[in-house]
C-alpha cells in the first residue's frame, strides 16, 4: 500500500516536529517500517549511510536519508557487513526479490555503541516483514543539575535565641498586622490562612534573612555560635 504525497509529507514534517524536542544531551533511537528503500550511495550521504545496505532505491528512501542527514542520524543496519537473509525485512511479492525496509537508526555519535542490527528470519512465519533486533552498549549519563540559581536556604531561626531579635520581630509582626488591610468577608478560610502564612514568611525573612549552608567540615562546627555572637553584636540596642 502506497500513501500520497501529502501523507508522506505530513508524516515527516510531524516527525520533524518530534525530533527537534529531543534534548541534545539524550540517547536518541528511531526504528520502524519507513517502506523506504536507501539504497548504497554512501558517499553521497556520509554519516547516515554506510556501504553495506541493499542496492534497491525509491522515493520514500530520499525522503528518509534527508530526514536522517538533516538529524544527524545513521541507519545502523548498513555499518554491518551481513548476509543478505540478515539485512532484508521484505520480500516482495510479484518480483520475489529481498529488500529493507526497517530500520533502526541512532545519533552518529552514538553509532559505536550499536553492536549488532539484523534481521531474524525465523521470528514470525505469519508476518509478511521479518523482525529486527539490534543490540547496544548504552552507558547513560547522569542528569546534570541546571546550573544557574542555587537552592534557597532555610530562614536564620536561631537569632530567635536572642531576646533582642525576637522582640525585635514581635513587633514588626504587630506593627504590619496592624497595616494589613481588613480581609474579604467571603473569602474562604483556605484564602485567610494562606494569606496569613505568606505574610508571616515574608517578615521572618526580612527579619532574619537566611542561614548560610552548613558545610560538612570539622573547622565549622562552630559556625552557628559564631553566627550568634555576631548578630548579638550587631543587632538592635537597647
Amino acid at each position: 500500500m502506497t500513501s500520497s504525497d501529502a501523507a508522506k509529507d505530513k508524516f515527516y514534517e510531524d516527525l520533524h516536529a518530534l525530533l527537534v524536542t529531543v534534548p541534545k544531551e539524550d540517547k536518541l533511537i528511531v526504528l520502524g517500517d519507513f517502506n523506504a528503500r536507501v539504497g548504497t550511495d554512501h558517499a553521497a550521504w556520509q554519516g547516515a549511510l554506510c556501504p553495506h545496505g541493499l542496492r534497491s532505491f525509491n522515493d520514500n528512501g530520499l525522503l528518509f536519508l534527508r530526514t536522517c542527514a538533516e538529524h544527524r542520524l545513521h541507519l545502523s543496519k548498513t555499518f554491518f557487513c551481513l548476509q543478505t537473509r540478515e539485512k532484508a525485512t521484505w520480500m516482495h511479492p510479484r518480483w520475489r526479490c529481498w529488500q529493507l525496509l526497517d530500520y533502526v537508526t541512532v545519533l552518529r555519535r552514538d553509532r559505536q555503541n550499536v553492536m549488532v542490527t539484523k534481521a531474524i528470519r525465523e521470528a514470525d512465519v505469519w508476518a509478511d516483514h521479518h523482525h529486527v533486533i539490534s543490540q547496544m552498549r548504552l552507558r547513560l549519563q547522569p542528569r546534570r543539575r541546571p546550573q544557574g540559581k542555587q537552592p534557597l536556604g532555610k530562614l536564620h531561626t536561631l537569632l530567635l535565641n536572642l531576646p533582642a531579635h525576637c522582640f525585635d520581630f514581635s513587633n514588626q509582626i504587630t506593627q504590619k498586622l496592624e497595616d494589613l488591610h481588613a480581609p474579604d468577608n467571603n473569602a474562604t478560610v483556605e484564602t485567610r490562612w494562606c494569606q496569613l502564612q505568606n505574610f508571616i514568611q515574608s517578615t521572618a525573612l526580612e527579619v532574619h534573612g537566611r542561614a548560610r549552608r552548613q558545610h560538612q567540615d570539622q573547622f565549622d562546627d562552630n559556625d552557628a555560635n559564631i553566627s550568634t555572637l555576631l548578630a548579638e553584636k550587631n543587632g538592635p540596642s537597647d
